[in-house]
């Protein structure tokens, strides 16, 4: 019993001395806040520095403050050409004086500058795809089928321009992290002739550590959108049109538009002759979570739905619009705790919006298995994930 004992203590010993602590350098455009990316990068680095890990931030851009984010950083100075000399001597003198274990790039037009930078140093490179593989083509006119050859020919997004792009960062990190198997099945199937190594799959985490029990009587009828105000990307004008057809049948409901964005304006002018219409401008959407019933979701794409984990953890049902949402049944089973919508079927996004509206007993059933379906995205689960991939590379 007694050297069972011993055992047991000298394994755990050896564990705890191969634990990896590393120092970590973020690389993204804006800093502290703007989009998902920024979110998820303020969420790690909190979680990996609570575990010892030292983190350096390297940025572009300020947007925002966030007093509890006092990291080593630097703002790079040329934000028009990212991989521009200066920003590659600059990020270089950054990553070597600081001993950098490795690079965690956060956006594809980084890429190059993050790989540049490392000349010299042993850094490991690791770059996070948040989008879909292909980005499907924005300003699309139904039934315009020249129109849409054109644009398809034209648009720099164009199926090749994408996969050539990601292809060639493939060639030159250490791991290229997408956001769920399903966008690992599709790499696979561009590139099957090649080594897929390097390929690993890692959601976006909660940004909730736990989640207080729902009081359902407080929820109010509020149907929710959480987002940046950018039509092309987030199509709110499929919310508004949704809130025309239904405002006047359900004069009990609010419709609550939380975020900001370049067509803020031009929104508030679609809806100037709607009722019931609050557009709540950027806020934390903590408090919008926790008394809508609904969230609408009609992005053309989405890498992660990082506002679909946030409004299930609160009891906030979602009801999507799906287009380019691989990783969407990662969050999503339909029926069980939210609803899916064929891409620009309004039909039944009114269908399925008027469904909730009208059961509470479903909504508060759905609400229920969110909060429990949820916890899967926990921030200890992802960043155990995260800590794996860094032994992997640092062994």
């Amino acid at each position: 019993m007694v050297s069972e004992n011993i055992f047991s203590i000298l394994y755990t010993l050896k564990d705890a001395f191969l634990e990896i602590y590393v120092k970590l350098c973020f690389l993204l455009n804006y800093w502290p806040h703007y989009g998902g990316a920024e979110l998820v990068t303020r969420i790690l680095v909190k979680e990996f520095s609570n575990k010892g890990n030292d983190i350096y931030i390297a940025y572009f851009q300020d947007f925002g403050v966030d007093c509890n984010l006092n990291y080593p950083q630097i703002k790079l100075p040329d934000k028009i050409n990212f991989d521009s000399i200066e920003n590659i001597n600059i990020l270089n003198n950054f990553l070597n004086t600081n001993k950098i274990d490795i690079i965690i790039c956060q956006f594809w037009y980084l890429a190059p500058l993050a790989n540049a930078s490392r000349k010299g140093i042993s850094a490991k490179l690791i770059y996070c795809h948040h989008f879909p593989l292909i980005m499907p083509l924005t300003n699309k006119k139904k039934f315009k089928i020249f129109y849409n050859l054109l644009n398809f020919i034209r648009d720099k997004r164009s199926v090749y321009r994408q996969v050539l792009r990601i292809y060639k960062i493939y060639t030159y990190v250490d791991a290229l992290i997408l956001l769920s198997y399903e966008y690992i099945k599709q790499y696979e199937n561009f590139f099957w002739n090649r080594n897929f190594k390097k390929l690993h799959a890692i959601s976006n985490p909660s940004p909730y550590v736990s989640t207080e029990q729902i009081n359902f009587n407080k929820k109010e009828n509020f149907l929710l959108f959480v987002g940046r105000i950018d039509e092309p990307v987030k199509r709110i004008s499929l919310v508004i049109e949704l809130w025309r057809i239904i405002c006047n049948k359900y004069l009990d409901w609010t419709l609550l538009i939380v975020g900001d964005g370049p067509d803020l304006e031009k929104t508030k002018k679609n809806a100037e002759s709607l009722p019931r219409v609050q557009f709540e401008g950027f806020k934390n959407p903590d408090e919008y979570y926790t008394k809508s019933s609904i969230l609408l979701v009609t992005s053309e794409f989405e890498g992660f739905g990082m506002v679909l984990i946030e409004a299930q953890n609160f009891g906030c049902v979602p009801v999507v619009m799906s287009n380019s949402h691989a990783s969407l049944p990662d969050i999503i089973q339909d029926g069980e705790n939210g609803l899916i919508v064929p891409n620009n079927e309004m039909e039944v996004f009114v269908e399925k919006v008027e469904l909730l509206m009208n059961n509470q007993d479903l909504r508060e059933k759905m609400a229920k298995n969110g909060i429990e379906s949820v916890k899967k995205f926990s921030i200890e689960n992802i960043v155990e994930k995260w800590e794996k991939l860094f032994g992997k590379l640092l062994k």
